[in-house]
């Protein structure tokens, strides 16, 4: 069997590393810097006896490169279509798959995945000895599932063949009624129409699958032979989002589906950061309901829901609270319970108490609810702290006695109050008493405030900071954190780690310390499980960076 492959890569570094890992595979390989010398060689392989190359290794470029066209239509060319090329690239662009895909006998590896090509010079050149029924992906879009509808039998198998060549999951209708039936007992992701059907119209198809409740998440898109504006409007306007044409290349139309599918991804991402979302907010916020500068509602969580007797958000979002409790019921002072009835259309009203909360300069305001009988906000599934185990620590004591001093003044006439929850860890390496000890009495050298800082757990530090401004405590957060994962610790070769996360004393002024407590260790919790050097503002649901990376000064938690 021929051996010799054809190495054409730019990188001298990059070039000697594939020639080596090659060489190592039994291969003979010619190297070549440039792409028109990688032409040269091709078209001169035959002149020589046994002098034809077995394969193709081509290093994308980074760049467009007039030079490296050249060499890709060559390779499209009759003779050379049947050469196996592996294609390796530093990206993964719309235009490098397109060709990838376009091209038989073609594969497409990362740099970083260059080992593999092992295996994909073997499936390709023992091509002959593999079923001609045998589809091998090219990628893995196997996440993805596409419905074909075209009438005719040609051009659906043609489809077909091509996209799960491509990883996709296909399945194929012929009709109308056939694709409606298979959207509403499978979960489709895409949805491929022909516009002239048999039995009916792509458009009215369209229509009907995105705006039926069992079949509103597909996308479809449309696919026809015909460019014609009247068409496009038409397919457009029945909720199509891409119009692709038969006599398009291959390439185009995977570039296209390839496109959704990434806009799919995105929206499944999206969907499910909601539903996380919702979860964080049920449990640590209760119901609560995100009230626009408008006065409108855009967000209402599951437990609001539960509250208001209401199985969705459908009558809530985008209708002005003031609708549900009048505009005098709804102009009491933020950070006071008022009692309110909220009056539903065709259910009976509910006796509610609510609480108003600006953020920040969003110009939103967030509602707090609970039943009118209830008399506190505190989550009655939570248990309170063992507050005798955080007074057994130094200073604990002490800093319960102060934290419960500024939850019964309620308001701080200098600024704000806030509790901030920090676990320090100090990677693979088990930190022990004296290790805390040591941090709390180099922490306290900056902090200066005794009863303001307190261990409550192992591993595990509270502090109490005030400060003027909300975002204030966000930077007094970093610095404190900062602070903790730099102090060596004598023993230790690495440096800390550490999770924090914050809680505002005026947002739960009706909680006890131990169930204030309580809910920022359940933040914190959840700060962990995302990794270290992060903080939690669990009253925004915000989780911010302790080393935030120029440009990026913070990220929702979802």
């Amino acid at each position: 069997m021929n051996t010799k492959l054809l190495l054409v890569e730019p990188s001298a570094t990059m070039r000697h590393v594939l020639e080596d890992y090659a060489h190592s595979l039994g291969y003979e390989v010619e190297a070549v810097e440039e792409y028109r010398k990688a032409k040269d060689a091709l078209n001169e392989q035959f002149r020589a006896f046994e002098g034809d190359y077995a394969g193709v290794l081509l290093g994308w470029p980074a760049v467009p490169d007039s030079e490296a066209d050249e060499f890709a239509e060559l390779l499209e060319q009759d003779g050379f279509t049947d050469l196996p090329v592996v294609v390796m690239s530093t990206d993964m662009r719309s235009s490098t798959r397109a060709w990838v895909a376009g091209r038989e006998s073609t594969s497409l590896l990362s740099w970083k995945e260059y080992r593999n090509i092992e295996r994909q010079l073997a499936r390709m050149l023992t091509t002959n000895e593999t079923s001609q029924q045998e589809i091998n992906p090219k990628f893995d879009n196997s996440d993805i599932h596409l419905l074909v509808v075209d009438d005719s039998i040609s051009i659906r198998y043609a489809l077909r063949d091509m996209f799960e060549l491509q990883g996709y999951r296909v399945t194929l209708a012929s009709t109308h009624d056939e694709a409606v039936a298979l959207a509403k007992t499978h979960q489709m992701d895409l949805a491929i129409l022909d516009f002239y059907l048999q039995d009916g119209s792509g458009d009215v198809l369209c229509r009907e699958l995105t705006h039926d409740p069992a079949t509103g998440n597909i996308t479809c898109a449309m696919l026809t032979g015909t460019y014609s504006d009247h068409i496009i409007k038409r397919s457009l306007r029945a909720g199509a989002v891409e119009c692709m044409f038969k006599n398009e290349s291959s390439e185009l139309i995977l570039s296209r589906v390839d496109a959704l599918s990434r806009i799919i991804r995105q929206r499944e991402a999206l969907i499910n950061s909601r539903i996380s979302l919702d979860k964080i907010v049920d449990t640590l916020a209760g119901a609560t309901l995100l009230v626009d500068g408008k006065h409108k509602i855009s967000y209402a969580s599951p437990k609001a829901l539960g509250l208001l007797n209401q199985a969705t958000d459908e009558e809530l979002i985008g209708t002005p609270v003031t609708e549900f409790v009048g505009t005098t019921g709804f102009a009491g002072e933020t950070e006071q319970w008022h009692d309110v009835m909220w009056s539903m259309p065709e259910n009976n009203s509910v006796p509610l108490r609510f609480r108003k909360q600006a953020i920040g300069n969003a110009n939103q305001i967030l509602l707090y609810l609970q039943e009118r009988e209830k008399n506190t906000i505190a989550n009655p599934q939570l248990a309170a702290l063992d507050i005798s185990m955080i007074e057994s620590f130094p200073r604990g004591g002490d800093f319960i006695e102060c934290l419960g001093g500024y939850l019964m003044q309620q308001n701080d006439p200098e600024g704000f109050v806030s509790v901030l929850l920090v676990e320090i860890d100090n990677h693979d390496q088990n930190l022990v008493n004296d290790d805390y000890q040591k941090l709390e009495e180099e922490l306290l050298g900056f902090y200066k405030l005794p009863k303001h800082m307190a261990r409550i757990a192992n591993k595990r530090l509270a502090f109490i900071l005030r400060h003027k401004t909300e975002p204030e405590a966000y930077l007094m957060t970093r610095k404190l954190m900062q602070l903790c994962n730099g102090i060596d610790l004598p023993g230790h070769d690495q440096t800390q780690r550490s999770t924090g996360c914050v809680v505002g004393l005026a947002n739960n002024a009706a909680l006890s310390s131990s169930e204030l407590l309580q809910r920022v260790s359940l933040g914190l919790d959840l700060v962990s499980k995302r990794g270290s050097d992060q903080a939690l503002l669990l009253d925004v649901r915000k989780m911010l960076p302790v080393y935030p990376n120029d440009g990026d000064k913070s990220s929702e938690i979802s």
